[in-house]
């Protein structure tokens, strides 16, 4: 969900008859993008978390046992496509090319394990240590 702004999601979630939970415990990293919202209908809980440093925004619906809800949310809100991994992972932006590596570790997408680690010793220090935290969960069989 990296084009979809935190105020257009929680729009989105809230249409479709969520109901926001406590909010953060502090101000966000950056305005209007809070690292983190839960949002509740029924028994159902959905989670978000935004890592501001990539524009990773993950909409965990591991709390949403109803089928319907799950799917209605799929298709109201943008996601990340699987195709566009490679595209993220040679990207001249750095924060694009974090992105995708976190989207990786994320989506188990082991297949793109070969160009996370010749990520590795990017220039970047973050993207560098990002490459190496998601080979060794790869590695371990944590991924």
């Amino acid at each position: 969900m990296p084009e979809l702004a935190y105020e257009s999601l929680d729009a989105t979630v809230r249409g479709l008859g969520w109901q926001p939970m406590t909010g953060p415990a502090g101000p966000p990293l950056v305005v209007g993008e809070p690292e983190f919202a839960t949002w509740a209908q029924d028994d159902d809980l959905l989670t978000y978390a935004c890592n501001p440093v990539a524009w990773l925004r993950v909409l965990d619906l591991s709390g949403v046992a109803e089928p319907a809800r799950r799917s209605e949310l799929l298709a109201a809100v943008p996601l990340l496509e699987y195709d566009r991994l490679p595209r993220l992972l040679r990207s001249s932006r750095l924060e694009t090319v974090l992105l995708g590596v976190l989207a990786v570790d994320l989506l188990a997408a082991r297949e793109h394990l070969p160009a996370v680690r010749a990520l590795m010793h990017h220039r970047e220090p973050a993207v560098a240590r990002a490459a190496q935290r998601v080979t060794a969960a790869f590695a371990s069989g944590r991924a």
